[in-house]
């Protein structure tokens, strides 16, 4: 009933001093009230297949060295104590728990639970490989604490996100069909460098899209836009094919149904720096219009036009002003001059003063008209007529002689010059000759 019992009040040893001691059995309990020992130069605890070796610990720790197992905590111990011979878990201060196996080492967690790998306060958590490191998962989320950097630094590599490369200060995508670089964010997308250096984009096409808002270039600078030779600078509007287009110094549009518009809401000012050179508008029509007014000052205004064509300036119910002094209104031209009145003069050819077929050329003044010539004054017409508008006003021909066909007046004398007819006086009713 109680098979063989080994009792003593002091202590029990089993020893062989040459060969081993064996302990078979169905189950092999070994208890002790106070403290049980193991100790051997190697001690070897194996198992049949599929078969566990368990320690249980109430509470406590199972110590390896400076390694200690508390429920599911494997840490490293610095208590002081001793474990085994001359061993002090304080000599292992400052060395890492290591994992190693000739084969891999996998960390795993069941459904629904995580492996986490975390370092306390002030402390780092770092993953080494001299092969390959790789990390996979489902979703992969890295997130650092307030202004503190995420840092990927390859050496003489590249750092790839898909089809995305990141090498040193370059970010370019893989050759894949289809595959391109994107920036993009829900705020505000800034590319800045510092003082002194250029920020360049460079393509066989660069395209600058906006799809809601204004696009602005803006610089303390200068904003330079610049093609190769022969190149253009194409600027089009939505729904408006060819809109506008720079090539060299000249600017137009290619939009033959439309043209281009210049406009501001402030003045737009056109200026040539060079001394001959000038500022040039040249169409087949020019219009030039303002709400307010027009001006054009300069040095010299000259208006011309092409041979047999007109030079036209009109106010709609109001006056046309040249120097101040003539005014142009309708039909009339008149001189606001107090001092010199007005002139119309020609340096070279004449001056001629016509009106169409039926039409009269009236030259009136408020006080005495005249007409005068340094050579000789001709007044000519199918029928010329010199008569006083006022009742009872001399007409007054003043002359050496006045001439009128064969007929000379001259001084008291009137003398007939057709030696066929004489001199005749005829009038429908009396003909008075009187002398004072």
């Amino acid at each position: 009933m109680r098979g063989a019992v080994l009792r003593s009040e002091t202590d029990v040893e089993v020893l062989s001093r040459a060969a081993s001691v064996g302990i078979v059995g169905e189950a092999i309990t070994m208890s002790s009230v106070n403290h049980t020992s193991l100790q051997s130069k190697a001690i070897k605890l194996h198992t049949e297949w599929q078969q566990d070796v368990v320690a249980s610990v109430e509470g406590g720790r199972l110590l390896v060295n400076s390694l200690a197992m508390e429920g599911s905590l494997l840490q490293l111990t610095d208590d002081g104590r001793s474990i085994g011979g001359n061993t002090s878990a304080r000599s292992y201060v400052g060395s890492p728990v290591s994992m190693r196996s000739e084969e891999d080492v996998v960390l795993s967690a069941s459904d629904q639970h995580s492996v986490m790998i975390r370092g306390s306060e002030g402390s780092g958590v770092q993953v080494h490989g001299v092969g390959d490191t790789v990390v996979q998962s489902k979703q992969i989320r890295m997130g650092v604490g307030w202004n503190q950097d995420v840092s990927l630094v390859p050496r003489g590599g590249s750092v790839a996100v898909g089809a995305l490369d990141l090498s040193g200060g370059s970010i370019s995508s893989s050759s894949q069909e289809g595959m391109h670089v994107r920036l993009e964010s829900d705020e505000d997308v800034q590319m800045m460098v510092g003082s002194d250096y250029q920020l360049a984009i460079q393509g066989g096409v660069v395209s600058i899209l906006n799809q809601e808002h204004k696009t602005s270039l803006a610089s303390s600078g200068i904003v330079q836009l610049q093609t190769d030779w022969n190149g253009m600078v194409h600027m089009n509007n939505a729904g408006v094919q060819g809109g506008v287009y720079m090539d060299g110094s000249e600017t137009g549009s290619l939009n033959a149904m439309m043209g281009m518009v210049v406009q501001s809401d402030k003045g737009i000012e056109l200026q040539s720096s060079g001394v001959e050179d000038g500022v040039a508008m040249l169409g087949h029509r020019i219009w030039m219009e303002s709400n307010r007014s027009l001006i054009a000052d300069a040095q010299q205004v000259v208006f011309t036009s092409g041979w047999g064509q007109q030079v036209s300036m009109g106010a709609t119910g109001a006056k046309v002003v040249f120097g101040n002094a003539i005014v142009a209104s309708g039909g009339g031209v008149a001189g606001s001059d107090q001092m010199r009145g007005a002139l119309v003069g020609s340096g070279a050819m004449n001056v001629d003063v016509m009106a169409p077929d039926g039409k009269d050329v009236v030259i009136r003044s408020g006080t005495v008209t005249e007409v005068s010539s340094v050579v000789a004054a001709s007044l000519s017409g199918s029928s010329v007529l010199v008569a006083s508008a006022g009742w009872a006003q001399d007409v007054g021909v003043t002359a050496g002689v006045v001439a009128v066909d064969s007929m000379s007046v001259g001084g008291a004398q009137m003398i007939g010059g057709d030696m066929m007819r004489g001199a005749v006086l005829r009038s429908e009713t009396d003909v008075e000759v009187l002398s004072r």
